[in-house]
């Protein structure tokens, strides 16, 4: 490998080369890493010996002036970095000619920063002269380097691909792609059953769970995932760090902090494996963290007082010195040597090693319970002081600055902080999969914390929300109390253990040491700004947990489940695999990282250092964007290896896997979607018609330029609302001022007036044209102006009675030009609850009551109508009426009534539940055989429907409404809803409005998830369709959709519009198919044809194809949706779902006819009423039996409804 240099002179070659002197370190160069070689071709051969040779026995490099007429152009560039490196000791370099080729080979070896016998020279150079250019020097020469063994000995290259010695394959993976490419856990030998859980794990689960406790008792000590391996030719191995382009010989080793990020996908059961987790080590204590110079030994306060052994006698002593002043301190401190009883060392030992002894056992309790030990055990709680690291003045260094000691408590028990809209679920999760001896304290709001002592001894599990945790920290904040020192508390009787309650104003959360912190939808650990993640900061917890499947904003955990959807098209030419070499990487463009991803690696840096206080980035927090970030982002690309390190340090913090491991082990039912392509309804198309004819109005006037122009880029907002507005409209929208069409007739004229004066185009002269005559046929419909009048969904009703229509309508005059009997749903509803609560009522008395329903209504619409009117912008088309629709809904009607009969439906499950068991209860009687009906509504529902059955009234049916989506979504959930639940997603809180008043129309029970509910009600709302069989509909707002809950009771999904943003449509489709789901998932988006609905479906389907794992920008920023909206089209109208649907669920006539009327009803409503008999709530607490089996006769001819 090291012949003699064929360029060397005659004496040379006969006398041997001279070499450097042994004692130059930097000529040794088997210490360097001998990196590859550099070539040239020579202009000329006037290569001339020095007589000057290096230890492998080539020449040394002369550098680039005694080279300067042999080199071509663009070698003198690399030339001069060679000379720079070379004097500053980055590199040594050794050359030799090949006198054939006239070719100059150029040996380079790297010396690394941890050299022997240099004492840290080559780290502490100038930043400025030396060590910021030699960084960018190495960043140009060193992809220049090749690996030829031919080359290294001076032969001629054989090999025409030679290897590349730096990192040379294009990486243009973004980071979410990155992300989902991190290798899934290893199987980790050995992992046993975990007690006190009931549920069984999935292989993937027990790996993940394997990890983390590995991580929590053995965090690894592992080398720095800052630098990559570098391979010399000769096979030996350096570390670089790719930013700051530092070598060394051994890769350090850095500690890792015990905790991590759990953030497997969405919907894989990441609370059961946090769960399982703290289930594994449920009686572990932490240990105090170390200190140099502080040790801290483990007291009782048992111990401390009483205990005549080394170190209590030797806390005792230095507390004292600090207590002197205080007589009764100072007393309570005084030697003892009484020696401890076995009790009292037991009580002492049992809590200093709580898995000595498992207080979860009911047996164990029993035998603590009878001598009276448990109290004085639990009381016995674990502490330890903290004395800080004292200050020495500097005049005197041995004067020292007087130092307080802090008691803090050690507690086995796990801190869980989640959204509040998780509280509930993780309530049921506990109870779902735990043994029902775990110690829980579910901390809401008004929740009075316990004491410390209390809070740190006798619960396993706090769970918590994120804004009471926020005010723990503003406690933890505004007080410096903290506990006393020596606790002077009274013993309990009989002992001499210390019957604490000492209290401190600071939070009780911060005067203990925690096992274990878990933020669950941890991605807001990422912002070091709010209060919740500066308390967890500053917190004392031995472990660190961050769960979430989506820690940044683009990093998404959305493929599982994608193993179940079916087999997309592929394109002709598939995009390249992640981390795949680009074939055509000369002609590639490399991807420039952008502002997101900048702000997703700040995210990251922020869990690294500041919540999971990983210690290499908390010792320094400048580390990671010096380090990785600006070698990500710099402005030519990132750098090479920087997503190497990125992929080390990730893959050293993450717990997650691989989608395909994941579907090895469990693959979720089936899931379709489909796009339903829906017609407007005659009077949705006149809507949205108007509005079309507005925006080409707005267009032609404007001539398309100034900020008049709708479009126009000032008018971002402007836009937005339209869209909102367009979106609502086809669904169903309604303004009071009818859309401004007498404002749009009174002006036609003056239009077309300055179109005509502009000399606009014929093209678009026929736009206005057009558009006013439409606005001028639509204004002429009284109907459709009325309909503009209530905000509700019409519905068209047959079989009603003339003179009962006439008084029920909310047209006036107007129902008379209609071949159609038109309602609203709040009429139709008072329509029905009336002839309910008098089934007997005359035609008199029917219209009689629709005539005052009319007057009320008419008062409360004025008086509405008065207060929102001053408020609306006639001339901004964009406007509209929905701000004022959606306010108008936001009150919800009955939530009261609601949030009760959610109750019952609990309290009925439960009861279920618990009866189960009981072989005489037939749990049939005791529940509804249609599962959209409440077993309490049967005895009134059933007498009032025979009285109705001789009702004329009574024979409504229910046709199409005015609103297409809405007639498709009442044909789906009355087509499926007995065998199958729904959700239902909207942006609208107006549409899902309109949807729940049309579904108690229809008579099936529904709860909403919005945010104009109470967070009460809506925490409510999701435990009772969890469990309850009653409500059959979930009506949830798109923006709450995106994490966590779990309702995977619904098999069937609704979007009622088109979802631009794909990660939120597929996060809310997690809510339904996800670990837990036993159904087949349909999922259905309804989008009307010919409009912008139609374009964003096909636009986002594209996108989706070419860029899988990048952040879709806004709607209004896609030039191709921008564009279709901007250029109008109208639409024609046309329905082709036809509902018939009974106002009432009337009995069926008997089938004979011979029997006289009095014969053919029923026998007796009370013989219903006691055969659905429902014991209530206060039955059970008279101590009245529960539901006995009820056995009924019936005839084969009897038709149970």
């Amino acid at each position: 490998m090291s012949a003699p240099c064929s360029s060397c002179c005659p004496i040379c070659l006969r006398g041997g080369p001279a070499e450097p002197s042994p004692s130059d370190v930097y000529a040794d160069l088997d210490r360097f890493l001998p990196a590859g070689t550099i070539t040239w071709a020579l202009l000329s051969d006037d290569w001339k010996c020095g007589h000057n040779h290096a230890r492998d026995r080539w020449h040394q490099y002369p550098g680039r002036n005694s080279l300067s007429c042999m080199l071509a152009q663009e070698d003198t560039e690399t030339a001069d970095l060679l000379d720079f490196l070379a004097f500053h000791r980055f590199i040594a370099t050794t050359c030799c000619i090949d006198r054939a080729s006239s070719t100059l080979v150029v040996r380079v070896y790297l010396i690394p920063y941890d050299l022997p016998n240099v004492q840290g020279r080559l780290r502490t150079r100038d930043e400025a002269t030396i060590l910021g250019p030699g960084r960018r020097a190495l960043q140009q020469v060193l992809p220049k380097i090749i690996q030829d063994e031919n080359l290294w000995a001076g032969l001629r290259s054989a090999d025409p691909n030679p290897q590349p010695f730096f990192f040379a394959d294009m990486d243009n993976r973004t980071l979410a792609e990155i992300y989902s490419d991190l290798p899934s856990p290893p199987n980790i030998v050995g992992f046993n059953q975990i007690p006190h859980l009931k549920s069984q794990l999935h292989p993937y689960q027990r790996r993940s769970v394997a990890s983390m406790i590995n991580r929590e008792i053995n965090p690894p000590c592992t080398p720095d995932p800052l630098y990559l391996p570098i391979v010399g030719i000769n096979g030996q191995i350096f570390y670089i760090q790719p930013a700051t382009m530092e070598v060394l010989r051994d890769c350090p080793k850095v500690a890792q902090a015990p905790g991590g990020i759990l953030c497997e996908e969405l919907g894989t059961g990441k609370t059961i494996m946090t769960l399982s987790l703290i289930l594994s080590t449920l009686d572990q204590l932490p240990s105090p963290p170390e200190d140099v110079w502080d040790p801290r030994p483990i007291f009782t306060p048992l111990s401390l007082r009483h205990f005549p052994f080394v170190e209590a006698v030797a806390m005792r002593k230095r507390l004292r010195a600090r207590r002197a002043k205080d007589k009764e301190q100072a007393e309570s401190l005084e030697d003892c040597d009484q020696v401890p009883s076995l009790v009292e060392l037991l009580l002492h030992y049992c809590r200093v090693h709580p898995e000595s002894i498992d207080l979860h056992k009911p047996e164990t309790h029993e035998l603590l319970e009878r001598p009276g030990l448990l109290d004085k055990l639990l009381s016995n709680t674990p502490f330890y002081y903290q004395f800080d690291s004292p200050e020495r003045s500097p005049r005197s260094p041995r004067n020292k600055v007087k130092v307080v000691p802090k008691k803090i408590y050690l507690s086995s028990a796990t801190l869980v902080v989640v959204p509040a809209n998780l509280l509930r679920q993780w309530e049921t999760e506990i109870w779902k999969h735990c043994v029902a001896d775990l110690r829980v304290l579910v901390l809401r709001s008004t929740t009075e914390l316990p004491s410390v002592s209390a809070l740190a001894s006798r619960y396993d599990i706090i769970v918590m929300t994120y804004s009471r945790f926020a005010t723990e920290g503003r406690k933890f904040k505004t007080s410096d109390s903290p506990l006393p020192h020596v606790c002077q508390c009274p013993p309990h009787p009989d002992s001499r253990v210390p019957d604490c309650c000492c209290e401190s104003a600071a939070s009780p959360l911060s005067q203990i040491r925690w096992k274990r912190l878990v933020i669950d939808e941890g991605h807001v650990a990422g912002s070091p700004s709010t209060d919740s993640v500066a308390f967890a900061e500053s917190l004392n917890v031995e472990c660190r947990w961050i769960v979430t499947g989506t820690p940044t904003t683009n990093l998404l955990g959305l493929h599982f489940g994608r193993g179940s959807e079916p087999t997309q098209e592929h394109s002709e030419n598939p995009p390249l695999q992640a981390g795949d070499p680009n074939p055509n990487s000369e002609t590639s463009v490399v991807r420039i990282w952008n502002k997101q991803d900048r702000e997703d690696l700040r995210k990251l840096s922020v869990m690294l250092s500041r919540f999971l206080k990983v210690p290499r980035f908390a010792a320094d927090t400048r580390l990671f964007t010096s380090h990785l970030a600006n070698a990500l982002t710099d402005k030519s690309g990132p750098r090479p290896g920087a997503i190497r390190a990125l992929t080390q340090v990730m893959s050293s913090v993450m717990i997650r896997h691989r989608i395909e491991d994941v579907e090895r082990d469990v693959l979720l039912p089936r899931l379709t979607h489909d796009t339903i392509y829906l017609d407007l309804d005659p009077y949705g198309a006149k809507t949205y018609n108007v509005m079309q004819a507005n925006i080409a109005i707005n267009a032609v006037d404007s001539e398309r330029v100034d900020q008049d122009y709708l479009f126009h880029r000032r008018n971002a907002t402007k836009l937005l609302q339209l869209i909102d507005n367009l979106s609502q409209a086809l669904f169903w929208h309604c303004d009071d001022d009818c859309f401004h069409v007498d404002e749009t007739l009174r002006d036609g004229e003056k239009f077309v007036q300055h179109a005509l004066e502009r000399n606009t185009s014929a093209e678009d002269m026929q736009l206005l044209r057009s558009s006013i005559a439409l606005v001028e046929d639509t204004a002429s419909d009284i109907v459709w102006r009325r309909l503009q009048g209530r905000p509700f969904i019409y519905h068209r009703v047959r079989d009603m009675q003339q003179s009962a229509y006439e008084a029920w309508t909310s047209l006036g005059d107007a129902a008379m030009l209609s071949s159609e009997c038109l309602l609203p749903s709040d009429r139709l509803a008072k329509f029905r609850n009336f002839l309910v609560a008098h089934p007997l009522a005359s035609t008199q008395n029917i219209v009689a009551t629709g005539h005052e329903v009319n007057y009320d209504d008419a008062l409360l619409d004025a008086r509405q109508h008065k207060t929102s009117k001053g408020s609306k912008d006639k001339e901004d088309i964009s406007n509209g009426s929905l701000k004022e629709l959606e306010k108008l809904k936001s009150v919800p009607a009955g939530s009261t009534e609601k949030l009760r009969e959610m109750q019952e439906a609990l309290h009925l499950e439960k009861e279920r539940l618990r009866l189960h068991v009981d072989e005489d209860v037939d749990i049939d009687a005791v529940s509804d055989p249609k599962p959209h009906q409440t077993a309490s509504e049967k005895p009134t529902v059933s007498e009032s429907l025979i009285l109705l059955s001789g009702q004329p009234s009574a024979r409504v049916r229910l046709g199409n409404s005015t609103s297409s989506k809405l007639n498709h979504i009442l044909n789906e959930v009355l087509k499926h809803s007995a065998n199958e639940k729904f959700l239902i997603f909207s942006s609208s809180p107006l549409t899902l409005a309109f949807v729940g008043e049309a579904l108690e129309l229809i008579g099936v029970k529904f709860l909403s998830y919005m945010s104009t509910i109470p967070a009460e009600h809506r925490d409510h709302a999701v435990l009772t369709f969890e469990t309850s069989p009653t409500f059959r509909v979930f009506l949830m707002e798109l923006k709450h959709g995106a994490r966590g809950l779990n309702l995977v009771t619904a098999s069937r999904v609704i979007f009622c519009e088109p979802v631009w943003q794909a990660d939120v449509e597929t996060q809310a489709i997690k809510r339904v198919h996800r670990i837990g789901q036993s159904r087949p998932v349909s999922v259905q988006t309804l989008a009307i044809r010919g409009t912008y609905e139609e374009v964003v479906v096909t636009r986002r389907q594209a996108l989706k194809a070419r860029t899988s794992n990048t952040k879709q920008s806004s709607m209004t920023d896609d030039r191709t949706i921008r564009d279709f909206i901007a250029n109008p089209t109208f639409l024609r109208a046309s329905t082709c779902v036809t509902l018939d649907i009974p106002l009432f669920k009337l009995p069926e006539p008997q089938e004979s006819s011979h029997n006289s009327p009095e014969e053919q009803q029923p026998a007796l409503p009370s013989l219903l009423k006691n055969a659905y008999a429902v014991p209530t709530k206060a039955a059970h607490e008279h101590g009245q039996p529960p539901w006995k089996k009820i056995r009924m006769v019936r005839f084969a001819d009897e038709v149970v409804s």
